[in-house]
């Protein structure tokens, strides 16, 4: 853990939709491009956006992909995790209606234009009563995995299982 180089800022505070925060990314190499997906906030709400890069290091923005506005997501969507499979991408990613944050699915085809599917993941178990949040999924031998936060007034990391992603 020593040894890591770092080497400074990839995607900076400098557009209109991320003038205050770019944070939680999401990276995946699709072929000869790196693409990531990461959580912008204007000073008034999160979106989630997108930006390609060759090399990993120098990131082109591409602007905002999933919006808010939905029934979930009315005033963020934020923290977005994002894997591909086959032809699919798919992401797990944070909706705030100004009461609940709640785990929300979306779809895409390209990676750019996401079609929201719903809630993912509700608040409400033991260690759940406040939240769920900052979802991590990966597809394990046909199972899909997610690690996320439940918050009761404390944090703590809790795992969940999916044959589908979905429910």
């Amino acid at each position: 853990w020593k040894d890591w180089e770092k080497q400074g800022i990839v995607v900076d505070t400098d557009t209109a939709d991320d003038t205050e925060h770019a944070r939680k990314s999401s990276v995946i190499k699709d072929g000869g491009t790196y693409k990531m997906w990461y959580a912008g906030y204007d000073g008034s709400n999160y979106r989630i956006l997108y930006a390609t890069s060759t090399d990993g290091e120098s990131w082109n923005k591409q602007g905002i992909v999933v919006d808010i506005g939905g029934t979930y997501d009315s005033v963020d969507a934020m923290y977005p995790n994002v894997i591909k499979d086959g032809a699919t991408y798919k992401m797990w990613y944070v909706g705030n209606d100004g009461a609940d944050y709640r785990i929300l699915y979306a779809t895409s085809g390209d990676g750019i234009a996401w079609t929201k599917q719903g809630i993912a993941l509700e608040k409400g178990g033991v260690y759940e009563s406040t939240s769920v949040g900052l979802p991590m999924v990966m597809l394990d031998d046909g199972t899909y995995k997610m690690w996320y936060i439940g918050n009761d007034g404390n944090f703590r990391i809790m795992y969940a299982t999916s044959p589908d992603g979905i429910v």
